[in-house]
């Protein structure tokens, strides 16, 4: 995820950048930032080892590998039409 990091400004970007990014930003917030009314993906895991609810674990980690997987497609996508300045 630390990766994953924003490639345009005003200079090289669009409103598709824009938009793309923010779907991104979007995800990985889901994934790793606790808000005030709901826990992340990472902290729900965390959350259900300490309990010892294994089986919510691994229903857990197969949303976070789906998201795994969404947020490093549309970040391929938001790649391909970023150009260098």
């Amino acid at each position: 995820m630390s990766k994953i990091v924003k490639l345009h400004d005003d200079s090289n970007g669009n409103k598709l950048d824009d938009s793309r990014w923010n779907e991104i930003c979007a995800i990985k917030e889901e994934i790793m930032k606790d808000g005030e009314d709901k826990l992340s993906l990472f902290s729900r895991i965390n959350r259900c080892i300490e309990e010892k609810e294994y089986e919510s674990v691994s229903v857990l980690e197969k949303e976070l590998k789906k998201k795994y997987g969404e947020v490093n497609y549309k970040y391929g996508e938001y790649k391909k039409n970023i150009f260098p300045v």
